[in-house]
């Protein structure tokens, strides 16, 4: 199917007017669920979340992480990340005068995202996902005249990939001295991790700023070492996200709806008892191990995640469009219209809870009590981007984000 023409839109910050409203509600629910996994991921070492170690193992802890892992983890950052990719092809079809390149254009706003990302690295938190959305956003213009049906070829194949790779490995092992070098790199990396765990359990709580980031990267370096099982899967779903966005799927939900049931009924379907696997082996058994088992689980939640998001979407949408979801909707929106800043704000809120100059709190927050903390940080996060929205256009790192972006000061105060 040829790419269709482009729309023409102004070459500058989307009016209020023209925003697609269930886009917004999205970006808020997505950030909802991001929080809920990432508070985890605030409060406990990298070389935990990345082991078989564990923190809590209190039968309630493991509930709640069986939770987590079944219905949050591995499904907003892909929603997220598919909105990225929607909000991609709506920026690429911007008219501009006359010499002026779309394509610099969004170039120049994911260096600057860029930048944004690698400070979130270096001051709050090692989990940022803004460099990576930078990063591969450089490879998504690449794909923007490739026609409909070769995009969800290539997002297909990008999720297959770490898929195959998992395999190839898991066959190796069946030999006995593949096996057993792959045993003591895994050994050697598991008391890596178990040290990197134990300095960051103290620094954390009570060192100095300076040894704070230090960890902080050493953690990030850690974070890479998965870079070809989940950062590169966000090219995929940003492929999706243009492709649905070519669609109007958002924009003409109506015309969409025999689309959104299928998605929401095969999406459960084949969603729900995948992520249940994935969460009885993320909570009782070991994701990183040779075995059979962690093969079958990382290759199933490759394909099953997506599609349980997709499965959200749909029905989000649905309920929505029955009027279920209206007063909700409202301030999912506003939290979505401010996405930036409200994750940003997550990881400053977070540090002065956990950090030694804030609370100290790090290592020491049950995931029941971290569950908690997402409703008083999300509950709040709503009525003051409502408040905010009122009195201002864009939120203040939406605004920094927009005005570097054009070089030119945006009006900020409403009137």
């Amino acid at each position: 199917m040829p790419t269709p023409e482009p729309l023409t839109q102004a070459a500058a910050p989307v009016r209020e007017k023209e925003r697609i409203a269930i886009l917004d509600i999205l970006r808020g629910f997505a950030i909802l669920g991001i929080l809920v996994v990432n508070m985890r991921w605030f409060n406990t070492p990298v070389g935990i979340l990345t082991s078989e170690l564990s923190l809590w193992d209190r039968p309630v802890d493991q509930v709640v992480k069986f939770l987590v892992y079944a219905v949050f983890d591995a499904k907003f950052y892909v929603l997220f990340s598919m909105l990225f990719g929607y909000g991609f092809w709506l920026f690429m079809n911007k008219s501009l005068p006359p010499g002026k390149s779309v394509v610099r254009l969004f170039s120049v706003r994911l260096f600057i995202l860029l930048l944004i990302g690698a400070a979130h690295v270096i001051f709050l938190w090692p989990g940022d996902i803004l460099v990576f959305y930078a990063l591969v956003g450089f490879v998504l213009i690449l794909f923007r005249s490739v026609r409909d049906r070769t995009l969800l070829r290539w997002a297909v194949g990008i999720v297959a990939a770490p898929v195959i790779l998992l395999t190839l490995v898991f066959l190796g092992s069946l030999d006995s001295t593949f096996a057993a070098e792959m045993q003591k790199t895994l050994d050697e990396r598991a008391a890596a991790m178990r040290d990197l765990a134990d300095r960051a359990l103290v620094i954390y709580t009570s060192g100095s700023f300076a040894q704070i980031v230090a960890i902080r990267l050493e953690e990030y370096q850690a974070i890479l070492e998965g870079v070809l099982f989940f950062q590169i899967n966000i090219l995929a779903y940003f492929l999706v996200g243009q492709w649905a966005a070519r669609k109007g799927i958002l924009a003409e939900v109506e015309a969409h709806l025999p689309l959104l049931r299928r998605l929401l009924f095969w999406g459960l379907i084949i969603g729900i008892p995948v992520n249940l696997f994935y969460a009885y082996v993320a909570v009782f058994g070991n994701l990183y191990d040779l075995g059979g088992m962690a093969l079958a689980v990382s290759a199933l939640t490759m394909f099953g995640s997506p599609l349980l998001t997709l499965g959200y979407v749909a029905g989000f949408i649905l309920l929505y469009r029955q009027g279920h979801l209206k007063k909700l909707g409202r301030g999912l929106a506003a939290v979505g219209r401010m996405a930036l800043t409200n994750y940003l704000a997550h990881s400053v809120v977070a540090a002065l809870l956990f950090h030694s100059y804030g609370l100290g709190l790090y290592g020491a927050m049950s995931p029941g009590i971290g569950l908690l903390v997402v409703a008083v940080i999300f509950g709040l996060q709503i009525p003051f981007s409502l408040w905010w929205l009122q009195r201002f256009r864009f939120g203040p790192v939406e605004w920094l984000w927009r005005t570097l972006t054009y070089r030119k000061l945006q009006p900020l105060r409403r009137g």
